[in-house]
């Protein structure tokens, strides 16, 4: 536990000196991968780094970066997914990490959106366009193959165990391998 805090004070660390050099982006998801991390902890220790990681303490400047990135990451897996109908296991692992990364995000800023940018928070468009792309001939395996991979290397935390169990049936209902 001690080894996990310390690893803990060494991200803040990093994203506040992301935030503070302007990688604003960077540094809220780091800080969004704390907290989502933090759930996971005893109520003691999560108590304390949740209140290290309190999404008031950040700037309307830092929410407006992060809601950008949030959609600027979500177009980036459209437009992976609009070139072609075949992808390998690194372009699905891309994927699933961007998305798991909008997960940690919306979950962290919920709080702290505004009317004009609950739009990030609806995800079922973008989900339906994975769940497509891996139904496509040709995506089973490396879909699988990625998908393996992420559960053998992510954190079994909130977001990550949430999107894996979706994605095991995503390619279900394809239209073969």
């Amino acid at each position: 536990m001690k080894k996990l805090l310390q690893e803990i004070d060494e991200g803040l660390e990093r994203s506040e000196a992301l935030l503070s050099g302007g990688e604003v982006f960077s540094g809220v998801l780091g800080r969004a991968e704390i907290a989502n991390i933090s759930l996971e902890l005893p109520e003691s220790v999560r108590r304390s780094v949740e209140s290290r990681c309190d999404v008031r303490r950040l700037s309307e400047e830092a929410i407006r970066s992060a809601v950008s990135g949030i959609r600027e990451t979500s177009a980036r897996i459209r437009r992976i997914l609009s070139v072609g109908s075949r992808w390998n296991d690194d372009e699905w692992l891309l994927i699933f990490t961007l998305r798991i990364n909008i997960c940690v995000l919306t979950r962290y800023l919920h709080q702290r959106l505004s009317k004009n940018d609950t739009d990030v928070l609806d995800v079922r468009e973008l989900d339906g366009t994975i769940r497509g792309a891996a139904g496509l001939r040709g995506n089973r395996k490396p879909f699988e193959s990625a998908l393996r991979c992420l559960q053998k290397n992510a954190l079994p935390t909130g977001c990550s165990r949430e999107l894996i169990e979706r994605w095991k049936g995503s390619h279900a209902h394809g239209k073969g391998s």
